[in-house]
């Protein structure tokens, strides 16, 4: 049962104390996120994508097709195992996007990774008590650090200035929703995160693109 609306109401009630403001924020940023996933949920649910837990792992149905994903798989390597979407453009696409694999990595690490190799993807390069893990894909001009840098670059800043430290931004900024409900903005120091829970309709955590706050 949730009692976050009255907690909420609580502590932004509270007069005259400065102390109180953080705790509002978090507040409103863990009931928001809360309310987002459900709204990403019935979004799913609507059209025909379902999951149903298993000790072992999870049954999720895409596209009408059931498929097993075990704990600790990604999407794309169970679509693929089930042999019932290993030819499909879709998976094909997915597969480019997020390439390969790099492991060993987190945080600022895994950025510099993925800028020094220029493709893949790490999973769990972060994480947030709010969110959980959160993956980072190098992506491409529309989404993950290529776009990051690319739309930096065409700004005249330097991709690799605006990168530096960018793992701050995530793991310890201000999490707020955005106007899409399967996204959340993260700003921390002048900068803004933003993070999607359906990568490309595979329910992917992932980093999806990053500015600066506007002054």
């Amino acid at each position: 049962m949730i009692r976050k609306p009255a907690a909420l109401k609580a502590v932004c009630t509270l007069e005259g104390s400065v102390n109180a403001l953080p705790s509002c924020i978090s507040i409103v940023s863990w009931y928001m996120l809360i309310v987002n996933r459900l709204r990403r949920r019935f979004f799913y649910a609507r059209n025909g994508v379902a999951a149903i837990a298993d000790e072992n792992g999870v049954w999720r149905t895409v596209s009408g097709r059931k498929v097993f994903i075990k704990h600790g798989q990604s999407l794309s390597d169970a679509m693929r195992e089930s042999g019932k979407f290993g030819t499909t453009q879709e998976e094909s696409a997915y597969d480019r996007l997020i390439g390969k694999e790099y492991t060993g990595v987190r945080g600022q690490a895994a950025i510099d990774k993925l800028i020094s190799e220029k493709q893949g993807h790490v999973k769990e390069a972060f994480y947030r008590d709010d969110i959980g893990e959160i993956d980072l894909i190098w992506g491409d001009s529309t989404v993950g650090l290529c776009h990051i840098i690319k739309e930096r670059e065409a700004r005249g800043i330097s991709g690799k200035k605006f990168t530096d430290g960018l793992s701050d931004v995530i793991e310890k900024g201000v999490a707020f929703p955005g106007k899409d409900p399967d996204r959340l903005n993260i700003a921390y120091k002048g900068k803004v995160a933003v993070i999607t829970f359906d990568l490309r309709d595979t329910e992917t955590t992932a980093l999806l693109t990053a500015f600066h706050t506007k002054k």
